[in-house]
């Protein structure tokens, strides 16, 4: 075989190698939700991913290459850790803030029930985070006779697009008669601006914020530092259980625990740097 065939063969070898040991790589992590906390969506990057791994497997010889097996060898080990091990439940209950027992009255200082947006479709529907944080809400609110306020993410590109009628025609549905809104909002920082404005225009004296439970700790001390009075309610999560001895029971919500618990523990680094909490 000619010398430049055979260093071709041995060239695209270590490329498809490379392609492979990436793109292994990008879909472990993917499946412990390392890619939501930014815009690296499974469909957009995988395939930038997988090119640029063969370009370090053709062109970055044995460095390279060891590169490639490092980085695909540890993201399954962090898999395995995550989805194999009971590691996520103490974690993720150490994120949760709850200052009020479950099935608990609210105190009679508490003037209203804020949940807060989980974002929602580009046909404004809440989405299923959002709509497990606004059935407690509206539970919350409905016992106690006290108004509900909700918050307003606009899906990214579309303004127009608005979650608050999807939100009342459910507080209708629940009959809670009062509603307020929040609108505009892009973070938790902005909620709590908003409803701290609006707490201050009702006077209110102590509202109960609810929110996804890892979310639950961060929030609160938002809008704490923002000056609101709250007691922390966490809704019950739909798709995750986080308290007992069937806590995160499998794979699939140990993985999407520990995608929560590290958008947490960024979004907690972030606040605090920013002085927001």
């Amino acid at each position: 075989m000619p010398p430049r065939l055979a260093r071709g063969r041995v060239a695209s070898g270590a490329a498809l190698e490379g392609a492979v040991l990436a793109a292994l790589a990008y879909l472990a992590l993917e499946l412990v939700g390392l890619w939501h906390l930014g815009d690296l969506s499974f469909a957009r990057w995988l395939a930038p991913a997988a090119l640029l791994g063969a370009v370090l497997g053709a062109l970055g010889g044995r460095m390279g290459r060891r590169v490639l097996w490092g980085l695909a060898g540890g993201a399954v080990a962090l898999v395995l850790l995550v989805t194999a091990t009971p590691m996520m439940a103490p974690l993720a209950r150490g994120l949760v803030r709850r200052d009020l027992a479950a099935n608990a009255p609210l105190p009679p200082d508490v003037d209203a029930v804020v949940v807060l947006s989980g974002g929602q479709l580009g046909n404004g529907l809440v989405i299923k985070q959002g709509l497990d944080r606004l059935l407690d809400g509206l539970r919350l609110a409905g016992a106690a006779g006290k108004p509900v306020v909700v918050t307003v993410i606009h899906p990214r590109g579309r303004p127009d697009a608005s979650s608050l009628p999807d939100q009342r025609a459910l507080a209708t549905l629940a009959g809670v008669a009062t509603l307020f809104s929040v609108d505009s909002v892009h973070s938790t920082h902005d909620e709590a601006l908003g409803v701290a404005r609006l707490v201050a225009r009702q006077r209110w004296r102590r509202v109960a914020l609810v929110t996804s439970p890892l979310h639950s700790r961060r929030a609160c001390a938002t809008f704490e530092h923002a000056g609101v009075r709250v007691v922390c309610t966490p809704a019950q999560p739909r798709d995750m259980v986080l308290d007992g001895p069937d806590a995160l029971p499998g794979g699939e919500e140990r993985a999407h625990a520990f995608g929560d618990w590290l958008y947490e523990r960024i979004g907690a680094w972030t606040y605090r740097a920013r002085g927001w909490i």
